[in-house]
């Protein structure tokens, strides 16, 4: 996933962000007047507010599921190109492979001695 699209996604979250804000706000502000207006248009037009803050928060979890999806599939395809190129430089260089494989053996073997 490149940075660019990390920005877009970002830029969506906030955006949806900042809508279920001013739905919020619209909330408040009805509660508000809600005095003046008859309880069963009250009753009708918070059930609709609901119903749009909801769709909201739907679509703030599914861009949210979409974004962290993205990310993990991208981890997931570099951490195997990353074991690919080390299977790679294995097959190629056996005996080199086996002596750094060796040689950090013997360092790790040697620092855990000092320690004890």
């Amino acid at each position: 996933m490149s940075p660019r699209h990390d920005r877009e996604l970002a830029a969506e979250v906030d955006a949806l962000r900042g809508d279920l804000a001013a739905i919020r706000g619209d909330l408040a502000a009805l509660a508000g007047t809600l005095g003046e207006v008859a309880p069963e248009k009250a009753t009708a037009l918070i059930g609709r507010i609901g119903d749009a803050a909801k769709q909201a928060s739907d679509e703030v979890a599914r861009i949210a599921g979409d974004a962290a999806r993205q990310v993990a599939e991208s981890a997931e395809a570099r951490g195997r190109a990353g074991l690919q190129a080390v299977e790679k430089s294995i097959s190629e260089r056996p005996l080199t492979s086996v002596a750094i494989a060796f040689a950090a053996g013997l360092i790790l073997s040697r620092l855990l001695d000092r320690s004890a």
